[in-house]
């Protein structure tokens, strides 16, 4: 028995196929097995979901992101990070209604989204899409916005500002919701700038160890040789042999970039002093767990950052509002 999206492929068969082999030259791994069972599994259901008035526009947007995924290996059998194609796959039918809107537009950003997301150590595209088909958005640019806060929340440490500022162009329900607090919104919200590390809902406080981040090149980390770290704003410059990343770290997740001359500079700013394991820090002494000698400590937005001769790693120390 025929469905909505099989007389879809029926009726554009000859475009398709034209699409595909044109996408196969530009993308060699794009398998067309693997290619018709992710069509299958994932848009067909979406085409399904969607006015019939928009089936058609739906489709062929979903099959040129689809094409990409496949393309890419990032979705259907064989895919080198399946994550990324089974995330976008259940949150289709959820975003039926959005989708429907500027289906191009919000397939593709669903898309990126979550391959950035799966690019990142640690991050977690599951939770954006899960996030992202239980919202509440009452329209489309609230979607949008909406998944800006929810990327953040996934994992990329380094939108919390430009999160914040985004979520305040939401409705306070739907930006407490996003967060996971309750109450009041302009509340939740200057707890959430002045302390990265603070939760809602969640009454940690004080200084505590929360985060140990980098690792050895050798076993899939970025550090040749044990790091030094610098502080300076909201991030802190990693140095180990001639590289250097920035680091921005967070309750939700931490993220590496490469850095340029200017973070060099910012991250010029007098770095906290220690003894043994212990880390002053405005008149508090902070005993950190680390292994060997401390080589270096560093303070950026209410954070602690110390490395060690023994350890690849840099160990995180909230230090609270």
């Amino acid at each position: 028995m025929g469905t909505a999206f099989h007389d879809f492929l029926r009726a554009h068969r000859g475009e398709l196929n034209a699409r595909f082999a044109m996408a196969r030259r530009r993308l060699p791994a794009l398998d067309g097995a693997a290619f018709g069972g992710f069509l299958l599994a994932a848009v067909e259901p979406l085409v399904a979901a969607v006015p019939e008035r928009e089936r058609a526009i739906v489709a062929h947007a979903a099959y040129d992101v689809a094409l990409e995924l496949c393309g890419q290996r990032l979705a259907g059998d064989g895919a080198r990070d399946g994550r990324v194609g089974a995330a976008w796959a259940a949150l289709l039918v959820p975003a039926a209604a959005r989708i429907a809107e500027k289906p191009d537009v919000v397939l593709s950003a669903a898309a990126n989204a979550l391959v950035q997301l799966a690019a990142e150590p640690g991050a977690r595209p599951d939770e954006w899409a899960q996030v992202m088909a239980t919202t509440s958005a009452a329209s489309l640019d609230e979607w949008l916005i909406a998944g800006q806060v929810a990327a953040w929340r996934a994992g990329l440490a380094h939108y919390r500002t430009s999160a914040l500022d985004a979520a305040d162009r939401l409705p306070p329900a739907l930006a407490l919701a996003l967060v996971g607090g309750g109450g009041d919104w302009a509340t939740v919200r200057a707890r959430l700038r002045a302390d990265p590390w603070h939760v809602p809902g969640e009454t940690a406080s004080g200084p505590r160890v929360v985060a140990r981040v980098g690792g050895f090149r050798g076993f899939g980390g970025l550090f040749p040789v044990p790091p030094v770290v610098a502080g300076g704003g909201d991030r802190f410059l990693v140095m180990s042999e001639e590289d250097a990343w920035v680091l921005f770290a967070d309750a939700f997740g931490a993220t590496f970039h490469r850095a340029g001359d200017e973070d060099r500079r910012a991250a010029a700013g007098s770095a906290p002093r220690w003894k043994g394991r212990r880390v002053e820090v405005a008149g508090t002494s902070i005993e950190v767990p680390v292994r060997g000698e401390i080589t270096s400590a560093a303070l950026a937005a209410s954070t602690l950052a110390v490395t060690s001769s023994h350890s690849h790693a840099l160990i995180l120390v909230a230090l609270g509002a």
